[in-house]
């Protein structure tokens, strides 16, 4: 086997092309394409596909349920300043409970940047820049798996804020209600 087949120009060209923030993410300077590679670098890029999409979905999961904690907050503080008297003095330690689970909640929900991989005008200019040859499409497809696990991981992070930011506020919620049933409780 030559060197021109076990490293085509069009795979050469795409990796050397990569953005520096993926250099080190896939050796690919060098990779015979082979049928199995090309519907490995498929199935890979689908896969990367598809959990982009669940994490978005997870996103919008997040923030729907932290809205509805912000919600019940609203119609808790309501109550507590509504019937304050029944908390024998003790309503402010209530209110600073629901106050601090409503930060929390507000904190979780704010707007993020989601990483969502190249834009498609950019990685279709960047992948063909050298031309079209055999090979080129599995080199593309492995490009974009390096690029989508880069947003994949940066959106890992904005999700774990937001489920902790959902648990401190469930958390302080329910530690606040235990409070307000002793307070009732006290004569």
């Amino acid at each position: 086997m030559t060197a021109a087949q076990r490293c085509p120009s069009s795979v050469a060209a795409a990796t050397a092309r990569r953005p520096a923030r993926l250099a080190g993410a896939h050796n690919m300077s060098c990779v015979a394409i082979t049928p199995d590679l090309t519907t490995i670098a498929e199935t890979a890029r689908d896969l990367g596909y598809r959990q982009l999409d669940e994490q978005l979905q997870a996103g919008d999961n997040f923030d729907t349920k932290l809205v509805g904690i912000l919600g019940f907050d609203g119609a808790a503080l309501g109550a507590v300043l509504a019937f304050k008297d029944s908390l024998h003095g003790w309503w402010a330690v209530t209110t600073l409970g629901i106050l601090i689970s409503s930060f929390f909640s507000a904190y979780a929900i704010r707007g993020v940047s989601w990483a969502l991989g190249p834009y498609p005008s950019e990685f279709y200019d960047e992948a063909t820049r050298g031309g079209v040859g055999p090979g080129s499409a599995t080199a593309a497809n492995l490009v974009l798996v390096a690029e989508t696990d880069a947003a994949l991981r940066t959106n890992d992070g904005v999700l774990k804020r937001k489920a902790r930011g959902l648990l401190l506020a469930v958390s302080t919620l329910v530690v606040t209600s235990i409070v307000t049933a002793v307070l009732l409780g006290v004569r």
